[in-house]
């Protein structure tokens, strides 16, 4: 999971560098791969997307929050993708 290094800054599970770049966002910094080269894919230990301890206790948070308070609850990808800016135009009721 994320690993948290400063107030501004985290590195992500895939060991991403992430700085906060304003206005709530984050824009990656720093890329493992950044100077690999192709046989260098076989040495990487490739996440799990189905592990289960991935989303332990995700359940009983979201129930939480969608019952006891004002926010909303959002799945999406971090990247400009279409869910993002549904989120930012405020459509994503309609989905």
């Amino acid at each position: 999971m994320a690993k948290r290094i400063s107030d501004d800054s985290f590195y992500d599970e895939y060991n991403i560098l992430w700085k906060e770049s304003g206005n709530y966002d984050y824009a990656p910094i720093k890329f493992p791969l950044a100077d690999s080269v192709i046989e260098d894919l076989d040495k990487l230990t490739w996440l799990d997307p189905y592990e289960p301890e991935r989303v332990k206790g995700l359940r009983k948070e979201i129930k939480e929050l969608d019952e006891n308070t004002d926010y909303t609850i959002v799945g999406d990808v971090i990247c400009r993708g279409p869910f993002e800016i549904a989120i930012k135009y405020g459509v994503i009721k309609y989905f």
